[in-house]
């Protein structure tokens, strides 16, 4: 569930189809800059109602990185 509806929220951010989109697609590959990004992450916070430390952005590159995250939040509150 966490992954469809993380994967819905990229191809919004992106402007590409959800069906394009692979877990292990970086988020660059997907015409991501940086700013996008961040925005994206701003997004996945409101959506889950987590906070997403500013010391762990740089590593999420992928989608799974972000599914990841995002599970591990939930399984500890």
């Amino acid at each position: 569930m966490v992954r469809e509806q993380v994967i819905e929220i990229i191809a919004k951010a992106a402007g590409c189809k959800a069906e394009d989109i692979t877990p292990d697609a970086e988020l660059a590959s997907l015409g991501l800059a940086s700013l996008d990004t961040i925005t994206l992450l701003f997004d996945m916070e409101e959506t889950f109602d987590i906070t997403i430390p500013n010391e762990v952005i740089a590593e999420l590159v992928t989608v799974d990185d972000i599914v990841k995250r995002i599970s591990q939040h939930r399984e500890a509150a």
